[in-house]
């Protein structure tokens, strides 16, 4: 009997101590995940993630496609070759956000949280050799902190898309290399300091993907944007002079045309409703150092409750040069 209170004894004992270091382990792993928790949360953002379909089939890579839609797209949308003058779209899918990126690669700097202190760049080669680097800005948070998958609108010979500058910079920069014949098109998503593509901060390319195109002419044709100007979206005469007399205004040149890019988006007073001001995007051609060029820049006026005020220049991108016999 006497030993059989004693095993008996041992056993309740051993349950408890079993259960004692389980709670202690238990506890320790518990504090383990929420410290990793924490520091996942304090350091990593939640961005959009990898969809189904094509984002999951081709992540890591540039897929691209003549149509202009941009989402729905399904495999038999995407083209491995095109034509120099057919519509050309793409959209990468990343594994992670931008922000994410930098995090992971340089965990002990605060770049990924300097939003306004990185962009993407594009990367073009032609047949294996480096042939233009374009930087891609933005300035919107959320891009930089969610975004998974980046559309681009190339080309479309009829309407002017938001990345036309892009494509005219490529086929300028490379018009050496882009002979009559077939060639081999790489493009590199990269991430790295705003204007400075060789910075300390490069990761990448976090997506890549390459086609084919054909060039058959390099004839210039003044109504293909390309290698001329893009056909106005809306035509003004008194907003066209108030954009050059911005343009001179803050001492960027001679102003010898204005083109309006893109839709005017007015802004409202959220209670009363009344207008405050209107924004677009437009091109100011000018005679820069005895030659051609023209830059994109963002305008704003304001409403003084009969009418808009002068133009005012809110953004700019580079001056890019063209053929002056598209102004004939």
């Amino acid at each position: 009997m006497k030993t059989l209170i004693t095993i008996c004894t041992f056993f309740i004992l051993s349950i408890f101590n079993i259960e004692a270091q389980n709670g202690v382990i238990g506890g320790l792993l518990k504090k383990v995940k929420e410290k990793k928790e924490v520091s996942a949360s304090k350091n990593h953002f939640n961005d959009n993630g990898i969809s189904e379909g094509l984002h999951k089939n081709h992540l890591k890579q540039i897929v691209f496609y003549k149509d202009q839609k941009m989402m729905d797209l399904s495999e038999t949308d995407l083209r491995s070759s095109f034509v120099l003058g057919d519509s050309i779209n793409a959209c990468a899918y990343i594994e992670k956000s931008m922000a994410n990126h930098l995090y992971d690669a340089f965990p002990n700097d605060e770049i990924y949280q300097t939003y306004s202190g990185y962009n993407l760049y594009l990367k073009w080669y032609v047949d294996g050799n480096l042939a233009s680097v374009c930087e891609h800005l933005s300035n919107e948070v959320i891009i930089k902190k969610e975004w998974t998958r980046f559309p681009f609108k190339f080309y479309d010979a009829t309407f002017r898309p938001w990345n036309l500058d892009k494509w005219q910079k490529f086929i300028k920069d490379a018009d050496a290399q882009l002979t009559i014949g077939e060639h081999k098109i790489k493009l590199e998503l990269i991430i790295n300091e705003k204007n400075n593509a060789n910075g300390k901060y490069q990761v990448g390319p976090i997506a890549s993907g390459e086609f084919i195109l054909k060039v058959n002419t390099k004839k210039l044709n003044i109504n293909d944007p390309v290698y001329c100007l893009t056909k106005p979206m809306i035509t003004n005469i008194k907003v066209e002079k108030a954009m050059m007399d911005a343009f001179v205004n803050i001492g960027l040149g001679e102003a010898k045309k204005a083109i309006i890019t893109s839709e005017r988006f007015v802004e409202q007073n959220s209670s009363t409703g009344a207008i405050i001001s209107r924004s677009f995007k437009g091109l100011i051609v000018s005679n820069k150092n005895s030659t051609c060029a023209f830059i994109l820049c963002g305008f704003k006026q304001y409403y003084n409750g009969s009418s808009y005020t002068e133009c005012e220049i809110t953004d700019k991108l580079e001056f890019t040069p063209f053929d002056c016999n598209c102004l004939k």
